[in-house]
């Protein structure tokens, strides 16, 4: 039987202000910025659910990919014509991730390409549904 490919899961640490790398349940490291391939964002509603009703953030929030995610960009960003839309998620108002581009609000599923940065969240040709 083939073994399961493991996802990567990325989430904000907001305490130690660094994106934690997660793996079959377990953090393998923090980064303060990092490149992922092939990534689908995520939010689990359950605990957006417990944000709200608690007012004190947890992990329900994340970046998943099956490509383990890097350091560098490795020279892929000049592959990618149209600039990057910056990616948030605030639990309080929208329950997926989204990004403001020429006024309009867009819900963020995938992308091609993520930079995770200290800046903010970065999608490089990323899949777009008008909010």
């Amino acid at each position: 039987m083939a073994e399961r490919v493991a996802a990567y899961y990325v989430y904000r640490n907001l305490r130690k202000k660094t994106y934690s790398v997660r793996v079959r349940g377990k953090v393998l490291a923090s980064y303060r910025s990092l490149y992922m391939l092939g990534v689908d964002f995520h939010v689990l509603e359950s605990g957006r659910q417990r944000v709200i009703e608690e007012q004190c953030k947890n992990v329900h929030a994340f970046c998943r990919s099956y490509v383990p995610p890097m350091m560098t960009d490795w020279r892929l960003t000049p592959y990618f014509p149209d600039p990057p839309v910056k990616v948030v998620y605030e639990p309080y108002d929208h329950g997926h991730f989204w990004s403001r581009e020429h006024g309009w609000k867009f819900k963020v599923t995938k992308a091609a390409l993520v930079a995770l940065t200290p800046t903010g969240v970065f999608a490089y040709a990323p899949t777009l549904e008008k909010v």
